[in-house]
């Protein structure tokens, strides 16, 4: 009853719960109107690919070589009802392809970002979300800040509790990169 650990099962944040999943998921809320709303992604290297929140994958190929390299996701959203409304954009990173050696649990997902837009009935907006390679990093058993290799994710979620987009990031580095490690601690 003391152990107050946030690793050990279930978990006891939404980045390592693996328990039932919750009625109301971390930023849904209610609204009087309704949103559609598409994603791009563009990146380094390989162009874009676009799709809306009809729960299928966004595969952007976009292919990060460098912690610097960043891709830009742009969220296109249309308040299709017929009253004025918010919504509230979240952008999640997953990493459930990504080998991570010495990262135990790996987080099930991660917010990276989030931005409210307030729209009129019928009006459109844009949201634009910039990811750093280095905004994708995992802390290992050390303490160590690094960035994998391997096929990152980035979920697109927005606060009607609608089916997520999700797009895909290849961090294409030959090993990890430590970013920041913690200083060794000398024994008294």
């Amino acid at each position: 009853m003391l152990d107050m650990s946030f690793f050990s099962p279930p978990g006891r944040t939404y980045k390592f719960w693996s328990g039932q999943a919750p009625l109301w998921e971390f930023g849904t809320g209610l609204s009087y109107t309704q949103f559609s709303t598409t994603v791009s992604a563009t990146g380094p290297a390989r162009g874009s690919d676009s799709d809306s929140n009809s729960g299928t994958d966004t595969r952007a190929n976009v292919v990060l070589r460098s912690p610097t390299d960043k891709v830009t996701l742009v969220v296109n959203v249309t308040n299709t009802g017929d009253r004025a409304g918010d919504e509230v954009v979240l952008v999640y990173h997953t990493v459930a392809d990504v080998a991570a050696p010495g990262v135990s649990p790996k987080p099930a997902k991660q917010v990276l970002g989030f931005d409210r837009i307030s729209l009129e009935p019928q009006a459109s907006g844009t949201l634009s979300f910039s990811v750093a390679a280095s905004e994708l990093t995992l802390v290992n058993a050390d303490g160590d800040t690094v960035l994998f290799p391997g096929t990152h994710g980035l979920t697109v979620s927005t606060g009607d509790g609608a089916a997520d987009i999700a797009t895909q990031v290849v961090v294409d580095i030959s090993a990890a990169i430590v970013l920041d490690s913690l200083p060794p601690v000398n024994p008294p």
